[in-house]
């Protein structure tokens, strides 16, 4: 579903953020548990899928930038 997400154009970009953020888990665990079960040798595969899926959130990020547009009163708030 998360690839579905990913690859739909121009909507659901906050959804995306969070498919990110899960992938990024995934690999990162992924990682951890070959390396403890099956060594060094067998983290391959997850470091190569590590850096896909950082360049093509670099990319995402270049086509769609962080938005953070405050209103007035959440300024306000901020500084109280």
């Amino acid at each position: 579903m998360g690839v579905v997400v990913l690859l739909t154009p121009n909507k659901l970009l906050r959804l995306k953020e969070w498919v990110f953020a899960g992938v990024f888990f995934d690999i990162i665990f992924a990682f951890f548990s070959k390396l403890a079960v099956l060594g060094i040798s067998a983290t391959a595969d997850a470091l190569i899928a590590f850096g896909m899926v950082t360049v093509t959130y670099v990319m995402f990020r270049k086509l769609y930038p962080a938005n953070y547009n405050l209103t007035e009163t959440q300024v306000n708030m901020s500084k109280a």
